[in-house]
């Protein structure tokens, strides 16, 4: 890779501005051990963003005249370069953003629900921007959280109805004058009355 100003970082894009980032210059023995693909956003007062030429986060906020590793996308072929880190089961990435510094060691924690929500709310902090000012930039790394565990719907069991229980039966048979009653009563109110007795006997 080569070391060269981000604002130099052209003269190894491809068509489409993007080029292989291997880590700042200043601080570093060594670059990066997994560039990535970026493409680069130049904005007011000799700003500049690196964004991840795939997923579109942020990699680097810096100046455009920092020194940086940087080559074209076709040396990434002859570079061996571990796998990529899986997202783990169970996780997805969150609004919740580290932002680290060159050593890639955390120094704020935000919210975002976009990259650029994330890098507004870093430039608010201030150990943010001392560590941007002292380093010439930042990084932010989108964190992962558990996923939320929805609980099983249990369908209700239909309660079974409920069949009335028939009367308990009186032993024997019914006293002859209750059935007699109930035949020879004067009045039909008094005649179902007695029945009604009678068929409370089993017999």
């Amino acid at each position: 890779m080569q070391t060269m100003k981000i604002s130099e970082t052209a003269a190894v894009a491809d068509t489409n501005g993007m080029f292989l980032f291997g880590g700042k210059v200043a601080g570093r023995k060594n670059p990066l051990k997994v560039p990535v693909p970026v493409k680069a956003e130049f904005k007011a007062r000799a700003c500049v963003d690196l964004k991840h030429a795939i997923t579109g986060e942020l990699v680097l906020s810096s100046r455009s005249g920092v020194q940086v590793y940087a080559a074209p996308l076709a040396e990434l072929v002859n570079m061996d370069l571990p796998e990529a880190p899986s997202i783990p089961e169970g996780f997805e990435p969150g609004d919740v953003w580290a932002v680290t510094n060159k050593a890639g060691e955390e120094v704020a924690e935000v919210e975002g629900a976009t990259m650029e929500e994330a890098r507004k709310a870093a430039r608010n902090r201030a150990a943010v921007r001392r560590v941007s000012k002292a380093e010439g930039g930042f990084s932010l790394r989108r964190k992962l959280v558990e996923k939320a565990v929805k609980a099983p719907e249990t369908a209700e069991k239909p309660k079974a109805e409920e069949k009335p229980q028939a009367p308990t039966k009186k032993p024997g048979k019914a006293p002859a004058n209750f059935v007699d009653l109930a035949r020879t009563a004067h009045t039909e109110s008094a005649r179902r009355y007695w029945q009604s007795v009678v068929d409370e006997y089993e017999g």
